[in-house]
């Protein structure tokens, strides 16, 4: 039987709350509530894993800590992905110290591929790396720092045996306008590691389109503002992918 396509709804926390945010914009004025209670409501759909974001953190607008380590005072049911401006030594340090299952690295973490390549190599399965593409380069989302050629650093990043990386293009995040298909393709092909996608999911045939893509080496979705805009449950979409 072939693998289903996993899905990761998203818990993007700003100052305590779960909020949501489009193409670098926190939309405050969007609160939907404490973020463990919120969680709870997804696992009880039947989700697997939670991909929980620290967006402060991610903007350098000071960061969520005790509400994370509060999140994972709670005995959860799910799997974790944590991410969120991880990009050096001490943001890695608190997501190590937290049960998350998975820590992704930001992409700003991408211009020092050195240190990248030690954290990969001591953590290895536990480390997704972030792909924020803006045309062909690397950006980080909330910041202005370009990491380079998508492609160059790729190259770059395989050689490393970077197990995981989570793509979204910049251009779709948020906006609820598809997802980009090719851009991951393109980067399917480049890569054997399994790879997540994130971004642009506005309907359940998106989720459709991106199962396909299982076959060539996408392993989940991150699902965000459609889930919370009504657009579908997220119980219908775990039908989608079976």
């Amino acid at each position: 039987m072939a693998q289903s396509l996993q899905l990761l709804p998203a818990i993007d926390i700003s100052n305590g709350q779960s909020v949501r945010v489009s193409r670098n914009q926190i939309e405050l004025e969007t609160l939907y509530g404490e973020p463990s209670q919120v969680a709870q409501d997804f696992i009880s759909q039947g989700s697997e894993w939670i991909h929980l974001v620290d967006l402060d953190q991610a903007f350098n607008n000071g960061n969520n800590r005790s509400v994370i380590s509060k999140f994972f005072s709670n005995e959860l049911d799910s799997l974790i992905q944590l991410s969120g401006g991880i990009k050096n030594q001490e943001t890695l340090n608190f997501a190590l110290e937290t049960r998350a299952t998975r820590i992704n690295l930001s992409t700003a973490a991408l211009v020092n591929l050195d240190w990248v390549s030690e954290v990969v190599k001591t953590h290895a399965d536990r480390i997704v790396i972030g792909l924020d593409v803006l045309g062909d380069r690397l950006i980080a989302r909330g910041e202005t720092v370009d990491a380079g050629n998508l492609f160059e650093t790729l190259q770059l990043l395989e050689k490393i045996g970077v197990s995981r990386y989570l793509v979204t293009d910049v251009t779709k995040d948020g906006m609820m306008r598809g997802s980009n298909i090719e851009l991951l393709k393109s980067i399917l092909d480049v890569t054997q590691s399994p790879v997540v996608a994130s971004g642009g999911v506005s309907s359940l045939e998106d989720i459709d389109a991106l199962s396909a893509l299982v076959e060539r080496g996408l392993e989940g979705l991150v699902l965000g503002k459609a889930l919370y805009e009504g657009k579908f449950s997220l119980t219908e979409a775990l039908e989608v992918v079976g």
